[in-house]
């Protein structure tokens, strides 16, 4: 009974579990069948109209078949229409404790939680009910259960990173690098700068160039006193700029890598092209003379920076 045509059922009273003597060996094979008869008869006992008939088939295959949740459900669905929603409730619960897997016990939670107004548990099972019709391939479903999500907790760090994976997959970039670095500042809130990290550089796996993530990333690692990978993000940064002709912004992150590290020949390399190319040769000059000084004979900025200035008129040729 897991459409929603069953949420039909008149109210009934409440039974209680039957004790059922069982003196013969079956296997599990054949208790499972037994059970599966007893469900069938209590789905066309709900056809006729005998509900408490239904209550007492659901529960005769529920203990026939301890490891079968699908009466369970139907005992919910049973139980939540006669007014009974603690063991509507729990009746659920124990068909997921069952089958972890099992989808319409989920969303039968989710809806209940969402009835007696209790947001977070309503959240909690649409997003597990989200990822379950994600494994079974029904994306749309999924997408429609995260996006519900979001719709009513914007800040959902289960349903944005559950969104961005599935986003990721289906090829909507933007989305998907969107809710990572957002999922990477709700952790930098918490305080979980691990799980911040890895969100944004599952946002970098998405899209390689996207701003706010180098960004973000650069910040961190700065913060975390990694002086080696702020640099390199800064500087990465500094380049994502430069092709957008953000020509300032590239400035700007250069800087950020040089404050950390004024001897580090990538930055001065970077700054001295910078300035180059917004013709800028005096600063251009002084920045390849600090990468000429820096660098080892044979080094390929020290190359580079001895032929610029060679170009720039700071040094003869005979000189390199």
């Amino acid at each position: 009974m897991d459409s929603t045509a069953s949420r039909t059922l008149a109210v009934v009273g409440v039974a209680c579990l039957l004790v059922i003597p069982y003196h013969r060996t079956i296997s599990a094979a054949g208790l499972r069948e037994e059970a599966i008869r007893h469900r069938e008869e209590g789905v066309e006992r709900i056809k006729v109209g005998d509900l408490a008939g239904a209550m007492t088939a659901f529960q005769k295959a529920a203990i026939i078949d301890p490891s079968y949740a699908v009466p369970h459900n139907d005992l919910g669905l049973l139980f939540e229409q006669q007014g009974d929603f603690n063991t509507a409730k729990r009746s659920y619960e124990r068909a997921i404790l069952i089958d972890p897997n099992y989808l319409v016990a989920y969303l039968n939670l989710a809806t209940l939680h969402e009835r007696f107004g209790n947001k977070d548990q309503a959240l909690f099972h649409w997003v597990k009910a989200g990822m379950l019709y994600e494994q079974q391939g029904d994306l749309d479903s999924a997408k429609a259960a995260f996006q519900k999500v979001l719709d009513a907790d914007p800040n959902n760090l289960e349903a944005l990173m559950s969104s961005a994976m599935l986003q990721g997959r289906q090829g909507n970039r933007e989305l998907a690098v969107f809710q990572w670095v957002k999922a990477g500042l709700l952790y930098e809130q918490q305080g979980d700068m691990n799980a911040a990290t890895r969100s944004y550089e599952r946002a970098l796996v998405v899209d390689p160039e996207y701003v706010e993530a180098l960004s973000n990333l650069a910040l961190l690692y700065d913060r975390r006193g990694n002086q080696e990978l702020a640099i390199f993000y800064w500087l990465k940064l500094g380049l994502r700029y430069e092709q957008r002709n953000e020509l300032d912004a590239a400035r700007r992150a250069y800087e950020r890598a040089l404050a950390l590290n004024p001897n580090n020949i990538d930055t001065l390399a970077n700054l001295a092209m910078h300035y180059e190319r917004v013709g800028d040769q005096g600063q251009a000059t002084s920045y390849w003379q600090k990468c000429r000084d820096l660098g080892l004979p044979n080094d390929p900025w020290t190359v580079r920076a001895e032929e610029r200035l060679v170009v720039l008129g700071a040094l003869k040729s005979g000189q390199v």
